[in-house]
């Protein structure tokens, strides 16, 4: 009696031939690398072996490969061509470190390559500068905030324009850029659209441009002296809670548009805010008094209420200009000569309320009183 064979649950892997030559491939890589030095003969042999069998390579073994042969100036030219024309996963590691890039490829891969590829090769060290501007004038955001992370960036007026640029249209890449302080002073514009940490290293790059403009040649006067009655009006509206005479007054006085002092006073965070106050050229003291009655939320939180007054002692009326006049406050700036708040020859009435004329008086609590 035969007895049939039995049959088995998992058949025996047999490798296919694409398995073998892809084995194949690594090992002779392997080994190739293990030689400290090599002609140009066996780089031409190597290359011409290695580069029949790669496209043939699983995709695990032509990673392995990559990184192998990453930082290898003895690497055959058409294989790492090869391999930076693969998966962005797996061209990653040549893009960033092959010392066989020539700026000639590094121009055609910034020119020509995917998006993928070109965002790797934006991280690559001491990129030279008509590369690093291919890289920019792509206007993709994931290459540019790639660029404005690199630590070795080149100098140039068009590449730092081009990622600004970038920037003020994309609040994404603007939460990232701002954090280099080449750009920083430059993203004023993105300020309601920053994180609280963005908001203050571009209020610090603002001081420090308010510094260096107030002692360069020709500088512009400095802003006039604070003003302690707009302040005890401003005050005295946020007590009562009266928002539209709030907001109308620093409009006014501000020359700028309703409907954007509206934004920055109503930003939850209470810092832009701040800036427009400090702009306004309203006392630190004042400030903190009006923000703990006009913001419910900061009045509430001590330990928000202390950070924003620590925050607003760092930078001056100067740089608060900067920072308002970035966010739009100058192209929205219109003097308002049919204010009921300004004379017929459109001078400003300081203490006037509403259309009328009042006198003031300060009274023993400090609040300002219409006579």
């Amino acid at each position: 009696m035969s007895t049939a064979a039995p049959k088995t649950l998992v058949p025996a892997f047999e490798p296919t031939k694409r398995d073998r030559s892809s084995a194949l491939l690594v090992s002779a890589v392997e080994l190739y690398v293990l030689a400290p030095h090599h002609d140009d003969e066996e780089i031409r042999r190597f290359g011409e072996l290695a580069s029949q069998l790669y496209g043939s390579a699983h995709p695990a073994d032509r990673g392995r490969i990559a990184g192998i042969l990453a930082d290898r100036a003895d690497a055959p030219r058409q294989l790492a061509l090869a391999i930076i024309g693969d998966e962005p996963a797996i061209a990653e590691s040549l893009l960033l470190a092959s010392p066989l890039l020539e700026p000639a490829d590094l121009l055609e891969i910034a020119s020509r390559a995917s998006d993928a590829h070109r965002a790797i090769l934006a991280r690559r060290q001491n990129l030279p500068t008509e590369t690093a501007v291919a890289l920019a004038r792509s206007e993709v955001p994931a290459v540019l905030e790639q660029l404005a992370r690199n630590p070795t960036l080149p100098t140039d007026d068009e590449l730092y324009g081009l990622i600004t640029t970038g920037a003020r249209t994309a609040p994404e890449i603007a939460r990232v850029v701002v954090h280099n302080d080449a750009f920083a002073v430059d993203l004023a514009s993105t300020f309601l659209d920053l994180d609280s940490a963005g908001r203050m290293r571009v209020t610090a790059a603002a001081e420090a441009k308010a510094v260096l403009s107030a002692v360069a040649p020709g500088a512009r006067a400095v802003p006039p002296a604070d003003d302690t009655e707009l302040a005890l009006d401003l005050f005295d509206y946020a007590v009562e809670g009266d928002a539209a005479l709030y907001v109308a007054r620093l409009a006014r006085v501000m020359q700028l548009e309703t409907e954007f002092v509206e934004r920055l006073v109503n930003d939850p965070t209470g810092e832009a805010h701040v800036v427009l106050l400090k702009a306004a050229g309203v006392p630190d003291t004042h400030v903190s008094r009006i923000l703990l009655h006009s913001n419910a939320d900061i009045g509430k939180s001590f330990a928000e209420f202390s950070r924003l007054t620590r925050w607003l002692i760092g930078f001056g009326r100067r740089a608060a200009t900067i920072i308002l006049d970035d966010m739009g406050g100058g192209s929205a700036r219109t003097p308002r000569r049919d204010s009921p708040m300004m004379s017929a020859d459109g001078v400003y009435r300081p203490g006037a309320r509403a259309g009328e004329h009042a006198e003031r008086r300060v009274t023993g609590n400090g609040r300002a009183q219409t006579a």
